[in-house]
């Protein structure tokens, strides 16, 4: 959940101004789409296709909707470069919508080396590896 805080100018007849904060919270699209339940992930697992790469694998079975999840194990770092990890994954996929079919579910796990290398560097073989889920 993402909180922004938004000032209005509300004009009123005359030169009166009132102007008000307030914070308006916002749920991203991709809360949505994301798996988030241990059955849904093991689904995909066991039935799913495979693609292995050098910073992800990424596991993905058809559905009639797109989901989408995220693993970051303990063998990657810390809990804040996981966390690093999972937002970097999280902002590729959001970029890069247009290329998730629209009926499979996928699964990102990283792999440890990924932590070394640019979000760019990252993208790039992501994008790579869904091209291939498309044919």
């Amino acid at each position: 959940m993402a909180f922004l805080t938004y000032r209005f100018i509300i004009i009123h007849m005359g030169n009166t101004r009132i102007s008000k904060n307030f914070t308006l919270v916002i749920k991203y699209a991709s809360e949505k789409i994301q798996i988030k339940k241990k059955h849904d992930f093991k689904k995909v697992y066991t039935q799913g296709k495979t693609i292995v790469g050098r910073l992800v694998v990424i596991y993905y079975k058809r559905s009639d909707h797109t989901k989408i999840g995220f693993s970051v194990s303990k063998k990657v770092g810390n809990a804040v470069v996981r966390n690093k990890v999972k937002r970097i994954l999280r902002e590729i996929c959001r970029n890069n919508i247009e290329l998730f079919s629209s009926d499979y579910n996928f699964i990102f796990i990283a792999r440890p080396k990924i932590k070394g290398f640019s979000y760019q560097q990252v993208e790039k073989e992501i994008i790579g590896k869904l091209r291939k889920v498309e044919s």
